[in-house]
Formats: C-alpha cells, sequence, structure tokens
C-alpha cells in the first residue's frame, strides 16, 4: 500500500507539472464514436459500387470498423475520403495508434492512394487550405492477408487553422480490401499558467511527506494564510487559517493542499498519507 501510494504521488507530481493534452478515441462502433465523420465522393459516384461504410463482420474488437472493398469492374477513378471531425493541432500531436486490416487479392499499384492526411480549413478535400500525408498504408507493410495489425505514433504537425483527418481510398480496378479500427489521437496543449509548477508563489514546507498521518504545515509569510485541503475528488476536508505552523491529522490518502495569500499568490503541493 506503501509503495503504491508513493508511486501514485510521483506520477500524479510528474503529470500535474506536465502538459494537459487532448486526447481522441473512436472504433467507429457507436453513434458517439462516428459522428461528425462524413465522406467525400471526388471520383466516379455513377458506377461505384463499393464507398466507405460501417462494417458489423470485420473488426478489430467491440462490433465496427471502417471499411472501403474494391471497386469491382471499376473503369473510373473511386476517389472516396472518409474525414473526422474538426480539431485544434495548434502544437501539433500524434496519431497513437490504429489498426489496420488488408485483404483482397491486390496490393497497392502505381496510382493507387490508401492513406491518412492532415486537411485545413476544411474537411473538404477540394476545399481545404492544405493537405498533408500522415502516413501512407500502400508500402512494404501492406500484406493482404487478412489479419490485424497495429501501426503507432505517427507525428501530427502543428497547423494554425482547424484540421481533420481524413482517410483516403483512390483506384481503378485494384482489389483493395481496407479496414481500419480502434484509432487514437492526442493532440499536444501548453503547459496550465497555475499549478503546482507555481508552488514557489508562497513559502511553504509540508512534512514529513510521505506522512505516517500527521503533517506539520510551516510558512515565512508575515500575514496570515488560508489552507485548503482536498482529496483528489475535488471534496474539501479542511480549511483554515494558518500564522507561522500548524498541524493537521490526515486519513491514509492523497491530499491537495493549496494554500492562498491572495488572488495572485497561490500555492499547491501534493501530500501523501501512508
Amino acid at each position: 500500500m506503501k509503495l503504491s501510494l508513493l508511486l501514485a504521488f510521483l506520477f500524479l507530481t510528474c503529470s500535474l507539472n506536465a502538459q494537459i493534452n487532448e486526447t481522441y478515441f473512436t472504433g467507429f462502433d457507436t453513434p458517439a464514436q462516428r459522428a461528425h465523420w462524413q465522406e467525400f465522393k471526388l471520383g466516379d459516384t455513377i458506377n461505384q459500387i463499393y464507398e466507405w461504410e460501417i462494417s458489423n463482420f470485420v473488426f478489430h474488437s467491440d462490433s465496427s470498423a471502417l471499411v472501403h472493398y474494391y471497386p469491382v469492374g471499376g473503369t473510373e477513378v473511386t476517389n472516396d475520403w472518409y474525414v473526422s471531425p474538426g480539431f485544434d493541432c495548434t502544437h501539433g500531436g500524434r496519431v497513437d495508434s490504429i489498426w489496420v486490416n488488408y485483404a483482397g487479392f491486390g496490393v497497392p499499384m502505381a496510382g493507387d492512394t490508401v492513406a491518412l492526411y492532415m486537411l485545413e480549413g476544411s474537411p473538404n478535400p477540394e476545399l481545404a487550405s492544405q493537405i498533408t500525408l500522415i502516413h501512407s498504408f500502400g508500402d512494404t507493410a501492406y500484406h493482404n492477408d487478412n489479419v490485424w495489425r497495429k501501426l503507432d505514433t505517427m507525428t501530427i504537425p502543428a497547423a494554425q487553422d482547424s484540421v481533420y483527418f481524413g482517410f483516403r481510398y483512390n483506384t481503378i480496378i485494384n482489389w483493395l480490401d481496407v479496414r481500419f479500427d480502434d484509432m487514437g489521437i492526442t493532440l499536444f496543449r501548453p503547459a496550465p499558467p497555475t499549478g503546482i509548477a507555481e508552488s514557489s508563489a508562497i513559502t511553504l514546507k509540508i512534512y514529513p511527506n510521505p506522512s505516517n498521518g500527521f503533517i506539520q504545515i510551516q510558512t515565512s509569510e508575515i500575514d496570515p494564510i488560508e489552507i485548503q485541503i482536498s482529496d483528489l475528488t475535488g471534496r474539501v476536508i479542511r480549511i483554515e487559517q494558518i500564522q507561522s505552523s500548524a498541524q493537521f491529522q490526515l486519513d491514509r490518502g492523497m491530499y491537495l493542499v493549496s494554500s492562498a495569500l491572495s488572488s495572485d499568490k497561490r500555492s499547491t503541493q501534493i501530500v501523501v498519507v501512508q
């Protein structure tokens, strides 16, 4: 138990000092995970039999996957896009992972495209101000053996405009059956301006930490300061005004000890009671 609390303390301390990033996940399983995705058909729309669809027959996990089957008997270009909702990518990001599955008798040839792009300004590829290739699936890693494989760590560049992520399927008659599932994205965010990193705003000592039940809070501030002790759910345990020092008894757990001298001079520290 003591080791678990200590590890949690170290993890939370690092987390609070790091960036607070935005994450997105879709397995294309529920209406919420499919919300605001849309298809753009820029090639043949008259004779085309297959297009991007959500399949309940072949998937990596849960119940669905994004699928595009080959254009049977095609004589015109199939150029289909399936594009995500919009995101803020001001600080860049990464595709953490995506599961892929390839089948059919063909592999991508010259002129064929199976790829993931970042579109800026508009989800419509014809209106986007810029289109950047994130990953081409039609490389030497393309194996049409109907086996799910995980791809990870694809860099997403920073962009000032709204961005959208689009799967593109482009061929004429090549038998390319492609499936995508369980896509996770992280978009970087700057560190918040307040919090643990500003703990030097108030001179405050808390000891021992970790503690066996009693903590001593000591300050060298001349004026009284308000101490607020909360658990990790945000529930306030104690609020006290202290001058110089005070002792508190706490049950086993992890706490945030916040102190305030004024609206612009605050501090927060983590306390572990073993």
